[in-house]
């Protein structure tokens, strides 16, 4: 999801950096892991731009390891979770399961994000028409979906861009820092 983050620098600061490669992926992986890191904690903000209901896909969602593929360094943060593509990017129109959407209107229904008149009478008369109200709130959502699809969240995106700069310091930091040490004479 989304493009991938690069930095270049100067061909002085790459042949300094070849000259060392271990203190090199030895810096880079630490600047990496902590900009992965930061990423990660403002996705699973709770007042972020990632939605939840149950807080499944929030939680699902986790820095990816550093990884070395020739010169590339690189890291990230992801999920596994089925529904995070459309999530993040939006759906074409499609008709899909109520049970999932049911799921999610009656979570906030009892969160009070959605109301309804619960009716007169009994509890029994009361809970039927609690869950009527809620299946009705599930198909109309269903029938929009069906026939609009859903936008994107863009919630990694979102984060992505609001983070750039500090991710930026952070791994111009770490090249900062390998490059003192390969100066300094560091044999590490």
């Amino acid at each position: 999801m989304g493009e991938p983050f690069a930095i270049s620098f100067g061909d002085n600061v790459t042949a300094i950096l070849l000259r060392a490669p271990a203190i090199t992926l030895e810096e880079l992986t630490a600047g990496l892991t902590e900009a992965s890191a930061q990423l990660e904690r403002e996705l699973k903000e709770p007042a972020g731009p990632t939605p939840s209901a149950h807080g499944a896909l929030r939680q699902s969602i986790g820095a990816l390891p550093v990884s070395l593929s020739g010169t590339v360094v690189s890291a990230g943060v992801g999920t596994a979770s089925l529904y995070a593509v459309p999530v993040e990017l939006g759906t074409r129109p499609h008709m899909p399961p109520i049970a999932p959407i049911l799921d999610w209107v009656e979570e906030m229904i009892k969160e009070g994000k959605i109301k309804v008149e619960d009716g007169r009478g009994d509890k029994g008369k009361k809970k039927a028409s609690a869950e009527a109200a809620a299946l009705s709130i599930a198909e109309k959502i269903r029938w929009k979906i069906a026939h609009h699809g859903t936008a994107g969240a863009h919630m990694f995106s979102k984060v992505f861009l609001a983070q750039e700069r500090q991710v930026r310091r952070i791994l111009e930091g770490a090249v900062a820092k390998a490059v003192a040490r390969i100066r300094a004479g560091d044999g590490t």
